[in-house]
Order: structure tokens, then sequence, then C-alpha cells
């Protein structure tokens, strides 16, 4: 049938046929898109709060971070000023490494690491692994941190 008609015929049923795939493929793309966006905004989004818990910042001391500041944990999180810690804050009177908390036995557990300046759990200076409860005030430095959970 297409060789009925003249060349120029021919060539411009066939544009018009490529273009009309075109179309179709941009529109089955247009389609696939929007189907996969309609699925992730369906998607619950990830919780704001760690499973495990936060450490909100009390006092800020000499950090210049504001009080209330959270830092999440993970089942280890150290305390100290250097960046290798999972909270590291900048205060000249902590320890590189100061303090561990561990998430033990469905428990978080506080200890120092052996400072110069100590640690305290509710204004008692500890000398080994203590239990923590959600509200506890954790003193290292110049520093006060509330445990939540």
């Amino acid at each position: 049938m297409l060789s009925n008609l003249p060349f120029e015929a021919q060539l411009l049923v066939l544009r018009g046929a490529v273009l009309l795939l075109l179309y179709l493929f941009l529109s089955l793309v247009v389609l696939v898109l929007a189907g996969d966006l309609r699925r992730a905004a369906r998607k619950p989004a990830p919780p704001e709060r760690s499973a495990l818990g936060y450490l909100v910042l009390v006092d800020p001391g000499p950090t210049g971070l504001e009080p209330g500041t959270r830092f999440p944990l993970s089942t280890v999180s150290s305390l100290g000023r250097s960046l290798r810690n999972t909270v590291s804050l900048d205060d000249d009177f902590l320890s590189g490494e100061h303090a561990l908390l561990s998430w033990r036995d469905q428990n978080w557990w506080l200890q120092d690491l052996d400072s110069t300046n100590g640690t305290c759990l509710n204004g008692v200076r500890i000398d080994q692994a203590v239990p923590l409860a959600p509200g506890d005030l954790i003193e290292i430095g110049r520093l006060v941190l509330r445990l939540e959970r």
C-alpha cells in the first residue's frame, strides 16, 4: 500500500509513525514515573526519633551549641572531644575519648574511659559502668546531657 505512494509521501508517513512511537514512549515513561512517585509518597516517613534514644544537651557549656540539641544514639556511642566519637563536643575539659554509652540487656550503661576530669551521673562521679534511665543527667567536662528514649 505504501509502495503506491510517491517517495515524499512514504517519507512523510514514516516520519509520522516515528513521531507517534516517540510520543507513545514518552507517555509510558511519564506514567511509570508518576506511579513511582505516588508509591514513594505513600510510604511512611522514617521515624523522627532514634529507636534507641537520644542525648539532649541541657547545658552546652562553651561548645556554642544550643540547649536542646539532640544526638541520636547507636548501640555503642562514644562521647568526647575527638572527631572519631559518635558524639563529638568541643570542650577543652573533655578527653578525646571521654565516656562510653552502650546498649546491653535492654538498658543503657554509662562508663567513664579514664578521662582526666571524670564523668558524673546525676551529680555523682562514676568509676565503673552504671545503668542509666531516661531523664538521667550525664555531666562530662563543662557539659550536661540528658538521656531520652
